[in-house]
């Protein structure tokens, strides 16, 4: 999926500091590349001057296979002198695959990208896709730009490789000029940080599946996520781009060609966004790409929902595609607003159990409650709210949030039933009670 394996060299990172360009590695390491069994990841780090630069290369889990077949590619920079500095950084991959130097990228929205082309800020697309034949791919592979809203990069490139290679930073690229020899670069930026900050920069690329109808004349491949991340209380990213490709392997033109998307459960069309497209003729070996944007809603439990695509022409059977998204629970950080305990008083035998029930609200809160009991040589309670009678007497029980802001109590009475005060005469006397 890179040139050069199990050989090094021809993709390589790029650390901009205070204007002076510098290659990860090149100066040596601090810390040479070691793998880590019991973490799984690969880590080394290089130091200039008063700014450490950590790269930790992973395999992580894949939100389109649901394996782990996607490397992370991170680095941490930590400024540990006193002064701002100005820290770029641009990621560069020299894609291969198989034997394949010169697979066209598929960009959502776009199609495919054989010439050199660059994006920016919010234009940057979710992902890229390549594979060396989409009827019967040998390798799919992927690359994730903003699968973290975290320090989003500002600039990707689909571009030659030796222009790239040759031009460490701030490589042109000359629109319209074929890629050749392919490779993609994700730069973010110089930009200040401050004495004793760390920041993080991250990109992955690893294997991508395709669900596929490869059937003439109309063949057809979908992607999409098949699980979806939570990331500081969101669904990230949201939304999410839907691809279907269609490739004409008949012998004669497909006319009045289509392509409709219909969604289920939690998921819902962008606003604005049309559910079908009209193709229009298809020529023999065409494949034409269509992408969707679909928003993914909250769910109370984990959910799958499914993606339908359905292709057709005239004078064709329809075909479609179907795909299962799971949505994740968002947890809700919410603190309680109050507390009640559900009786004021309970009235207990002696070695006996209760179990108290308690109303917060709101109901979806991540706090918890805490049990007390103010004489434990009466009554114990645990942390599900059961209480065990072990004496008599009485005693007041404390339902309160972990925060220690919202409380209520209720008051416990333990006594001995006819049968127990008559065991206990019988076995230690009246004197005793």
């Amino acid at each position: 999926m890179l040139y050069g394996y199990p050989d090094t060299g021809t993709s390589y990172t790029t650390v901009v500091i205070n204007g002076n360009v510098n290659i990860y590695g090149n100066g040596g390491f601090t810390q040479s590349p070691e793998f880590n069994t019991s973490s799984g990841n690969n880590i080394s780090v290089a130091s200039y001057g008063n700014i450490v630069v950590k790269q930790i290369l992973q395999i992580v889990q894949n939100n389109s296979t649901n394996r782990k077949d996607v490397v992370e590619i991170k680095y941490e920079i930590k400024n540990t002198g006193t002064s701002p500095a100005t820290i770029g950084t641009r990621i560069m991959l020299d894609t291969m695959l198989g034997d394949n130097d010169h697979a066209p990228f598929r960009i959502p929205d776009i199609g495919a990208v054989t010439t050199q082309t660059e994006f920016t800020g919010n234009n940057i697309p979710q992902y890229w896709q390549a594979f060396d034949s989409l009827t019967d791919p040998k390798v799919v592979a992927q690359g994730s730009f903003l699968r973290s809203s975290a320090n989003k990069p500002d600039k990707v490139q689909f571009t030659n490789w030796s222009n790239v290679f040759n031009t460490a930073w701030n490589c042109p690229v000359n629109t319209g000029s074929a890629n050749g020899d392919s490779a993609v670069t994700v730069t973010w930026n110089e930009k200040a940080l401050a004495a004793g900050e760390t920041r993080t920069y991250t990109t992955h690329y690893g294997l991508s599946e395709l669900v596929q109808d490869v059937r003439p004349p109309l063949a057809i491949s979908l992607y999409g996520d098949s699980t979806i991340y939570v990331e500081n209380g969101q669904y990230s990213p949201n939304p999410i781009n839907i691809t279907a490709y269609l490739q004409n392997i008949g012998n004669g033109n497909a006319t009045n060609a289509y392509a409709r998307i219909e969604c289920s459960g939690n998921l819902t069309l962008s606003e604005g966004q049309p559910n079908r497209f009209d193709l229009g003729t298809v020529a023999p070996g065409e494949v034409i790409q269509s992408s969707w944007s679909v928003i993914i809603g909250h769910v109370l439990q984990e959910t799958s929902a499914t993606i339908t695509v359905i292709v057709g022409a005239d004078g064709l059977e329809e075909k479609s595609l179907s795909k299962q998204i799971i949505t994740p629970v968002i947890p809700i950080e919410t603190d309680i607003a109050s507390i009640k305990i559900t009786v004021g008083t309970v009235k207990m035998r002696y070695k006996d159990t209760y179990e108290l029930r308690t109303i917060i609200y709101p109901r979806e809160t991540t706090d918890t409650v805490v049990f007390a009991s103010s004489d434990e040589k009466v009554v114990t309670v645990d942390d599900k709210g059961v209480l065990t009678s072990v004496g008599r007497g009485f005693a007041t029980i404390t339902a309160t949030t972990s925060d220690g802001t919202r409380s209520d109590t209720c008051e416990v009475e333990v006594f001995y039933a006819w049968w127990q005060w008559l065991i206990a005469i019988l076995l230690f006397g009246w004197i005793w009670y």
